[in-house]
């Protein structure tokens, strides 16, 4: 199934079951379901076989793993104890991040979303506070912008919760007119219908709940005029914007990567209430008029969520190429290359699930000796350089560099490469605003960029031989 009929199969289901009135313990719950879903869907595509886990429902860390992270918080907190922040009353801002958005820059760890905007706004005097979640639990450090570290006290409150569940269990109150029918509908599209048993969707609200808590209890200390949020669909994301809801406090979702109309969790709402959802946000931050289009095709008329330009922060200061920064990774790239002609492959974090890396490494193997393969990693996949070189190595790939690549900012690679290669990542469109252009391996890609593709800003192969014929054809032009 793919994208276009994914995102066909989640209308039907809105159309057919009255998904805006599904409530649990007053919390309009049909975003939470969506999304979960719609992962797991989207993930079935690249697996042959179940997978060993499922996004439906979460699995929380022993407490011997939170020992473990616990220690490694208190080692990062000791080392950056300048980037430790802490609430001192009122501020303007309350941002929250995550570390996935981290960037190595000039030996600080950089938000590539969020910390241009912080930047600029303490440039204008406000008083800003960052929250940063830390999923993977590599707290990095030291930090370009001081933050909280939330995640530890997350995962005490979830251990709490699963001691204080042994004991009499919740009753909430829960309306979902027509689930059992809604879950034999989806049960052949997800990897385990019992992650979709009421108890599951029960636990995961109440989740939801305590992390809105958590939030709560800060942002009431912290009385901001408005929040940022950079993905409003991960848990911690939904429990934000709940949390900011039920302070009336506005919460603005910063755009992080390509949308589009088949994009499952920011095209086609196409049943929302009146009030809104209290777990989507307010405002969505949208790089371009095109991004904006999405949210407003099904936002229009509705007071609760709308859609502003803004443009991508993070990108314009890469292309004015004017600053400290951008010179400083220039000269290192030229220092470390040379004149050789960079191939950049931004890769996905699930590629080895459906073998494309495979086919890309035979087409590395018989590449231009001149050519400099440039393997960027997806930064959930960060910890996994020295495994990738050492594959590439043992194929026989000696001009190919994954360490540079993964840990350079992309737009410091973009700069300096001739031709981009990628699944279906957002990195399409950033090699476009810098005049790169793409090749794209992969059935989704070839969905989400159909425009760029009809426009000849990328091309489409499907084995090696073409992904070599099409570099060649793109470096003579």
């Amino acid at each position: 199934m793919n994208l276009a009929e994914q995102m066909d199969f989640i209308k039907r289901l809105e159309a057919r079951y009255p998904v805006e009135e599904w409530t649990i313990d007053g919390i309009l719950v049909w975003p939470m379901i969506r999304v979960t879903f719609a992962e797991d869907m989207f993930a079935r595509q690249f697996r042959s076989a179940p997978a060993a886990h499922s996004s439906a429902r979460h699995r929380d860390p022993s407490f011997q793993t939170i020992l473990a992270h616990t220690w490694g918080y208190l080692k990062a907190y000791s080392k950056d104890h300048r980037g430790n922040d802490r609430l001192k009353g009122q501020v303007d801002y309350v941002f929250l991040t995550n570390t996935l958005r981290r960037q190595k820059l000039m030996g600080h760890y950089y938000d590539r979303i969020c910390d241009p905007v912080i930047d600029n706004l303490r440039r204008k005097g406000k008083k800003v506070t960052v929250l940063e979640m830390t999923a993977d639990h590599h707290f990095l450090y030291p930090r370009h912008n001081p933050s909280i570290w939330l995640q530890l006290k997350a995962d005490h409150q979830n251990l709490f919760r699963r001691i204080r569940s042994r004991g009499a269990k919740p009753s909430p109150q829960v309306s979902l007119t027509g689930w059992e029918a809604f879950r034999q509908e989806i049960a052949p599209m997800v990897t385990s219908i019992d992650d979709y048993e009421l108890p599951a969707i029960i636990d995961k609200t109440l989740r939801l709940r305590d992390r809105a808590d958590l939030f709560k209890k800060l942002l009431m200390q912290a009385r901001p005029q408005t929040a940022f949020a950079d993905s409003f669909y991960a848990e911690a994301g939904m429990a934000f914007c709940l949390a900011c809801r039920e302070l009336d406090i506005p919460v603005i979702d910063i755009q992080h990567g390509v949308t589009g109309e088949y994009h499952r969790h920011y095209a086609s709402w196409t049943r929302v209430p009146a009030a809104g959802y209290q777990l989507l946000p307010a405002i969505f931050w949208c790089w371009t008029e095109e991004d904006a289009r999405v949210i407003e095709n099904w936002s229009a008329g509705n007071s609760r969520h709308r859609a502003v330009v803004k443009g991508n922060p993070w990108l314009m200061m890469w292309k004015a190429g004017d600053s400290q920064i951008t010179s400083w990774y220039d000269a290192r790239i030229e220092e470390r290359f040379g004149d050789k002609t960079l191939i950049l492959i931004t890769l996905q974090s699930h590629l080895s699930d459906y073998g494309l890396f495979d086919w890309l490494i035979e087409a590395m193997q018989h590449g231009d000796e001149n050519w400099q393969w440039l393997v960027k990693l997806h930064p959930k996949n960060r910890n996994e350089i020295q495994v990738i070189e050492a594959r590439l190595k043992s194929c026989g790939v000696m001009n190919a560099d994954v360490k540079t690549a993964t840990e350079f900012p992309l737009p410091a690679l973009l700069r300096h490469v001739k031709v981009h290669i990628t699944g279906y990542s957002t990195s399409l469109l950033d090699a476009l605003e810098f005049g790169i252009p793409s090749i794209i391996t992969h059935e989704s890609g070839r969905e989400i960029f159909a425009d760029q593709l009809a426009a000849k800003d990328a091309v489409s192969v499907q084995e090696p031989k073409s992904l070599l014929d099409a570099i060649d054809l793109l470096l003579r032009n």
